[in-house]
């Protein structure tokens, strides 16, 4: 029998780390729907647990650490577990490499073959076993040489494996929120996190579901308040997915805004001045002049002062009203970074990199980059995905400004893990502006 472990944890590294870094975007970005976003402000810190081992003797020579991309499917279900608020089932096991797009690609077949005659042998409440699908049979023949009968499930991605994993998922919601309380806390969340400036969401699809399914329950339910917060919650999660939805301008007695502090409220009106833009609505002009009628002079600005700047700076480039874009866009990355928040200064700042390449401006191209480009690139608070953003956004305006040699060194810096942990259009992007770099270098 094999020795029962100590309950020691071990960490992971190197490529199971890779993994587990990825694990919680694909999940955000692959489920149909979420009900939890909080998790988004307590990343998990997961470990791993011994619980048996054989042969018995070899538990003493085990490493501390654990590596290897097999681990990437089990980490995905976890963090969907944690994004669902729903358990993976006990009955569950996972093994699988899973890449950037979300594919789950085979793994070593000697390391699978001991993993199915594991749990064949000791893992006897386990009734699913998901494996990429290219390998299930191979998994098959595996279990049958032992002779215990469980189900092996082949699955091309992630969302193959959140079906088997979490079945009748939208049903389960439905019962949860049926409740209205329950579903009011739940539209609150989701609304809150929605027109939050800071936040880390960069696939919507599943939040806009969620929105739409918890607006109905709420109609239903009379709560029309919340109902009401629950499709402004949508919209915007919609429009980020890249659907043209036109915000509505909200009254000052509006139930939008509600109890929403002065910060939240400006977020808010920042959605609106982007959406119009977005839209390409006639709109666009007067949301962005009642947008800069609430901006205080710069001696007296805070930080909601300067995102709504910054999103009439968007608005207006989106326009193509570059002219007036760029000022207010360099202005808003200048005030970012004399309040001591360069990390926060990232769309504002690649926005006003991509205006000035546009309009050839190489002065202004070189004075961004030497200048608020390296504060944010040096504050700890930048995140990876806006470090990559910003580097894509500088190789490709020194290439646009028509100085392809220091686009190329740009497009160029940072080593291959940096580039696998950005996102897939950043890294097709890239490429892209390599080509056309060489090209110009000739």
């Amino acid at each position: 029998m094999p020795q029962r472990g100590s309950g020691t944890t071990w960490s992971f590294v190197n490529t199971a780390e890779t993994s587990l870094a990825l694990a919680l975007r694909l999940a955000l970005r692959d489920l149909e729907v979420v009900a939890d976003l909080s998790v988004l402000d307590t990343p998990a810190d997961w470990c791993a647990r011994l619980v048996l081992c054989e042969p018995p003797s070899a538990a003493g020579g085990l490493s501390s650490v654990l590596d290897g991309a097999s681990y990437g499917l089990a980490f995905c279900l976890a963090e969907a577990s944690r994004l669902l608020d729903v358990p993976v089932p006990p009955t569950v096991l996972a093994t699988g490499e899973v890449d950037a797009s979300g594919a789950v690609l085979r793994v070593d077949p000697g390391g699978l073959t001991r993993k199915v005659e594991f749990v064949a042998r000791y893992a006897l409440g386990v009734t699913h076993l998901l494996v990429p699908a290219e390998q299930r049979t191979f998994a098959e023949a595996a279990r049958d040489g032992i002779g215990r009968r469980f189900e092996v499930c082949g699955v091309n991605n992630l969302a193959d494996a959140f079906a088997q994993a979490f079945p009748k998922l939208e049903d389960r919601l439905d019962e949860r929120w049926s409740d209205g309380d329950r579903a009011e806390r739940a539209a609150e969340q989701i609304y809150r996190r929605a027109i939050d400036g800071h936040s880390t969401i960069l696939r919507w699809n599943a939040v806009a579901s969620a929105a739409q399914r918890l607006n109905k329950h709420l109609e239903r339910a009379g709560r029309l308040r919340s109902a009401k917060r629950a499709a402004f919650a949508a919209d915007i999660a919609h429009r980020h997915t890249g659907a043209g939805v036109l915000l509505a301008w909200p009254r000052d007695d509006d139930p939008l805004l509600d109890g929403l502090r002065r910060p939240e409220t400006y977020e808010l009106f920042a959605h609106c001045v982007q959406s119009a833009a977005d839209h390409d609505d006639e709109n666009a002009a007067a949301y962005a002049s009642q947008a800069l009628r609430r901006v205080r002079a710069q001696s007296e600005r805070s930080e909601e002062d300067v995102k709504l700047l910054g999103a009439v700076g968007r608005a207006l480039s989106s326009r193509h009203a570059f002219q007036e874009a760029l000022p207010l866009l360099v202005e808003c990355v200048t005030d970012w970074v004399a309040m001591r928040r360069a990390h926060l200064a990232s769309h504002a700042l690649c926005e006003a990199l991509r205006v000035a390449g546009v309009l050839g401006r190489q002065d202004t191209v070189r004075t961004l980059s030497q200048g608020p480009a390296l504060d944010l690139e040096r504050d700890p608070r930048t995140s990876d995905i806006s470090r990559s953003y910003l580097t894509l956004a500088l190789g490709r305006a020194y290439i646009q400004a028509d100085l392809p040699a220091e686009g190329l060194s740009r497009l160029r810096s940072h080593g291959d893990r940096f580039w696998q942990l950005a996102e897939r259009a950043v890294r097709a992007s890239r490429l892209r502006w390599l080509a056309i770099g060489c090209v110009r270098e000739g």
